[in-house]
């Protein structure tokens, strides 16, 4: 598993148009390939900073950062070892929405729902979670093209404490990210 640190300057956000989530997303095509070829095998945070943005990757395979100089202001890039057993303080920012068996349209979930919501995705992926609380949460609407889109994005931040049991299956999830709108930045799983 590697980890990718990446940092955007002011000037550069602005030209690569990173007020629209998916621009983040075509930024890092660029390092794994296309779409096809890469599949979902990366997930990424994105975190404003003094007018420009830290990136955190997680990925299956080294990224190719080369193919973002030029682009970013500082890469840092390194293997990570395997999660085994044990007990982690965690963090994940997380698109907790669930669609309407009526209507279809993707609804947020109550806040408790999104704690049962976590607690499963946690458990049939290997962990189990031991403590957990919401520490903020925002509707937003997607944006393309610059227009907002009837979409809505419930955005949670969850941090607790959680213990892996199976450390295979965890890993996976680590690498896959939990919940929707991946795309954008969200369902990353940060340990520490």
């Amino acid at each position: 598993m590697w980890r990718t640190m990446i940092a955007i300057d002011d000037g550069m956000s602005r030209k690569l148009e990173l007020d629209e989530p998916n621009n983040f997303h075509r930024l890092l095509w660029r390092m794994f390939g296309k779409r096809s070829e890469a599949g979902r095998d990366y997930t990424f945070r994105a975190d404003e900073r003094d007018g420009g943005w830290i990136l955190v990757v997680q990925s299956r395979k080294e990224p190719n950062t080369d193919a973002i100089k030029g682009v970013v202001t500082k890469v840092k890039s390194g293997r990570i070892s395997d999660i085994p057993k044990g007990t982690y303080d965690f963090t994940v920012r997380a698109n907790s929405a669930k669609r309407d068996s009526h209507t279809k349209k993707l609804m947020p979930r109550r806040r408790d729902e999104t704690i049962e919501w976590f607690r499963g995705r946690m458990l049939e992926s290997g962990a189990k979670v031991v403590d957990v609380r919401l520490v903020d949460s925002y509707i937003r609407n997607a944006r393309r093209n610059g227009e907002d889109h009837n979409v809505v994005r419930n955005v949670v931040e969850l941090r607790g404490e959680i213990r892996v049991v199976n450390p295979k299956d965890f890993n996976e999830r680590v690498l896959t990210g939990v919940g929707r709108a991946k795309f954008e930045g969200y369902g990353m799983i940060v340990l520490s």
